[in-house]
């Protein structure tokens, strides 16, 4: 399953966010960034899905 990702705040923040999710997820980002118009924030989109070992951990419950 492929999730598609609206990564909205400071371009700080999207990064650690990307790392954070590249944790759990495969990630489909290609660092680009776009400015919000009228703000300090920037926006990025990207697309994720369950990496294999992932899905099989969440298939197997709690241990």
């Amino acid at each position: 399953m492929t999730i598609k990702i609206r990564l909205d705040g400071e371009p700080e923040e999207i990064t650690s966010a990307v790392q954070r999710l590249r944790e759990t997820f495969e990630v489909a980002y290609n660092d680009k960034v776009m400015s919000n118009e009228n703000s300090f924030t920037v926006r990025a989109y990207m697309e994720a899905r369950m990496q294999p070992h992932a899905a099989s951990e969440d298939a197997q419950g709690p241990v």
